[in-house]
């Protein structure tokens, strides 16, 4: 059967399949533990996190079933300036196909044209093919963290300054 793959924003029907697709990684990688995603409220209703202007969530899914997903939107504590991109998840079999820099590249031109100067994310060492990936997009490291993610867990802290090119 050929992939039938599809990245759209994500509709308020596909809640319970993005987290499952969320906590599902996150089990793989053994890293469901307190301050990081996987214990946040907003996870079963991701819908609603990205509805303000200024905001979105992709899901990528393949003949009509979730696979992943990546979102931007304002970071919490900073300044209109920064964005955080949020939630890049793919189930295993879907990694290594090109679909996460698609999602990174669809949420860095919607950050720009929303107006964002500088994209912050927070993600873990577990997930070092991401952090590659964010690198290779020219996120760099920072050394404390900038607004207030409530993601105490997360001890990899990125930024990537954005312009229009």
């Amino acid at each position: 059967m050929e992939d039938n793959i599809n990245i759209r924003r994500i509709e308020e029907s596909d809640n319970k399949a993005i987290a499952k697709v969320i906590r599902t990684v996150m089990e793989e990688f053994d890293v469901a533990r307190p301050g990081t995603i996987y214990f946040d409220k907003v996870l079963d209703d991701m819908f609603a996190q990205y509805v303000d202007a200024k905001s979105v969530y992709y899901v990528v899914e393949q003949n009509g079933t979730i696979v992943g997903g990546c979102g931007i939107n304002k970071l919490s504590g900073a300044g209109e300036e920064y964005c955080e991109l949020q939630r890049m998840f793919l189930l295993k079999e879907f990694r290594g196909r090109g679909l996460a820099q698609q999602l990174l590249d669809k949420c860095m031109t919607q950050a720009v044209v929303y107006g964002y100067s500088y994209c912050y994310l927070e993600s873990i060492h577990e997930f070092s093919t991401a952090i590659r990936l964010y690198k290779k997009n020219g996120f760099e490291h920072v050394y404390g963290p900038i607004g207030n993610t409530g993601h105490f867990s997360c001890e990899i802290k990125m930024v990537k300054p954005l312009t229009e090119s």
